[in-house]
């Protein structure tokens, strides 16, 4: 139960939840599984070596 306020208390921040993304490190291995799946955006490794889009 503890695990689950967490991963809501704290990933469920939008700040986190970007950051952990842009790092690539999307889901946490600290929260729970299956709460959130997708990143909230790419992280910078995926976006290399893709043209700018317009």
């Amino acid at each position: 139960m503890i695990k689950v306020v967490e991963t809501y208390a704290y990933y469920a921040n939008p700040f986190e939840w970007w950051a952990y993304s842009r790092q690539g490190s999307w889901p946490p291995s600290g929260a729970v599984a299956g709460v959130w799946r997708r990143p909230a955006v790419r992280s910078f490794n995926a976006r290399r070596g893709t043209p700018p889009q317009r």
